[in-house]
This record gives structure tokens, C-alpha cells and sequence, in this order.
């Protein structure tokens, strides 16, 4: 699989070289990866622009086929994590095939040149990202933080995007939400969510990036990489179980009955002595069973 990916790689960049024949350079397909993420494949990774010129949209295109090389679905007009794609940069992206994992054996990302590419250069921007967390249970990856706007221009529709790693940095998947409008000062906590599989190997690092727009012009693109995905710890109930111990003597009675007999036949028992006291003290222990 690995060669017939190569040699369709190579065709690739020949059809961008082309397709962007009025810039210097071509782009480069790095970190990329296949993985079966529920029944089917999911094709991710990173598209370097090398072409000498930037751009502030875009859009990319995933080709998948079958273990003979035939094309079996394509996905066009792709989102990538940024609005922006300056020269030098890269943006990730990732995708379903939307057919079982049988019916797929590699795939292919180039950029879509069917989909319109608008020039020009971002504007610098002024914001962070804090207070990152990671935790995976099983298929569910949840990654959250805090996006601050300190820039003197409003923040409109920032962006977070999660681009999740596996052991061998390949991109797996990634996904994208949009917030509420910054102004100044503002800030405000985020929730990605993205499915993964449930595989260590295949899940082992995420970095987010983050963009927005000032005055209808994309900003610079920040990021925060190479956070380490915790795995969320399953809770355990226990039943308290009590037991108790009775310790001490038991009892005993020193009453003696005497006896009075009349000419009636009736006899009456007059007890004497004194009452039976118990030294009984019953304890009690409590213990957890899990």
C-alpha cells in the first residue's frame, strides 16, 4: 500500500504543478494517515503551501480507492483547520470516506482547485489560548481551554481546532468549533469533542490552532501543541458492608425461688437474690467491599 501511495503522490504533485501553474513552487502533503475511526476510513493530514503565494481561503480535496488502485469516492470543497493559507504555512484537515473500511485501501489530499482560492495576507491579531485539558474515554477525545481576545479589534467568529496525532505523528482526525465574538479583553471557554479510535497507539497527542476575523480579514493563525491526552479514569462504587462483634460474659442469675406450702395446696415462689446483669458490650465494625 505504502509504494502505490508514493507513486500516486507523485502523480499528485505533477497535477498541482499544473493546476497552479501561474505560481513558483507547488505544495507539499505531509503527516498524513488513513485510520478506521467506527466502520469506516479517515483520511487526515498536513498540506505545506510552498507556491509563493498566500492565500486567505480555500479548500482541499481527499480521493480514496480500493486495494486495485480504482477511485471509490472523493470528497471535494474539504475545510481545513484554518481560514488562512500563507505561504510557507501549513493547514490540516481530515475527512471520512463514508464507505466501510473494507472498500477502501489509501487515499490522496491535494488542494481543490475547483474550489475558489483567494489571495492576500492575514492581519496580525492579538489573542491566546490557556488552561488546556485533555481527556479520552474510549472513543470520545475532549479537549478544552480558554480563548482570550486582548487585541484592541473585536474577534469575530474565532475558531478552535483540535488536529489529533497518533504514535508515529500522523495526523488521525481533526475537529473545528466556532465561538462567540470577542471585543476587547473578552475571553471565553471552549469544548472540542472529536471521536477517535480507541487504540493508545493510534491517539497520542493533539495540538489546537485557532484564528478569527478582524474587519472581515483573516488573523494569524496560534497554536498551543503537543498536549499530552490523558485517559479518563473509570469510577468505583463501594457498598459499605457493617458487621458486628458482641464481646463480654454472659449473664448470670443468683436468684434461688423458695417455696411455702399451705393446707390449700397452693404454692407460691417468693424469688430472692439478686438480678442477673449482663457485661455484654457489642461493638460494631464497618468494612468496604468494591
Amino acid at each position: 500500500m505504502r509504494s502505490r501511495l508514493t507513486k500516486r503522490l507523485i502523480a499528485l504533485t505533477a497535477i498541482l504543478g499544473l493546476g497552479l501553474a501561474g505560481f513558483a513552487g507547488t505544495c507539499n502533503l505531509l503527516h498524513f494517515s488513513m485510520t478506521q475511526i467506527g466502520t469506516g476510513d479517515t483520511f487526515g493530514g498536513e498540506l505545506q503551501n510552498n507556491t509563493g503565494a498566500n492565500f486567505l481561503g480555500h479548500k482541499f480535496k481527499v480521493a480514496f480507492v480500493d486495494a486495485n488502485g480504482n477511485l471509490v469516492s472523493t470528497k471535494t470543497g474539504v475545510d481545513g483547520c484554518l481560514r488562512s493559507w500563507q505561504n510557507g504555512r501549513s493547514d490540516f484537515f481530515s475527512v471520512s470516506s463514508g464507505l466501510g473500511s473494507a472498500s477502501t485501501s489509501a487515499a490522496l489530499g491535494s488542494l481543490d482547485l475547483g474550489s475558489p482560492l483567494v489571495t492576500g495576507t492575514t492581519v496580525q491579531g492579538d489573542s491566546s489560548i490557556s488552561n488546556v485539558a485533555t481527556s479520552r474515554n474510549g472513543t470520545n477525545l475532549v479537549v478544552t481551554g480558554t480563548l482570550h481576545n486582548s487585541d484592541s479589534v473585536t474577534l469575530a467568529s474565532p475558531a478552535i481546532c483540535a488536529v489529533v496525532y497518533n504514535s508515529s505523528g500522523n495526523i488521525v482526525t481533526t475537529n473545528k468549533v466556532t465561538l462567540s465574538s470577542l471585543g476587547t479583553g473578552a475571553q471565553e471557554n471552549f469544548t472540542v469533542s472529536v471521536t477517535v479510535p480507541d487504540s493508545t497507539t493510534s491517539v497520542s497527542r493533539v495540538d489546537l490552532w485557532s484564528d478569527g476575523l478582524e474587519n472581515n480579514i483573516p488573523t494569524s493563525p496560534i497554536s498551543v501543541t503537543g498536549q499530552s491526552i490523558a485517559t479518563a479514569t473509570p469510577t468505583v462504587t463501594c457498598t459499605p458492608t457493617n458487621t458486628a462483634t458482641v464481646t463480654g460474659t454472659p449473664p448470670t442469675s443468683t436468684n434461688t425461688p423458695t417455696a411455702t406450702n399451705t393446707t390449700t395446696a397452693t404454692a407460691t415462689e417468693t424469688p430472692t437474690g439478686t438480678p442477673p446483669t449482663s457485661t455484654n458490650t457489642p461493638t460494631a465494625t464497618s468494612t468496604k467491599t468494591c
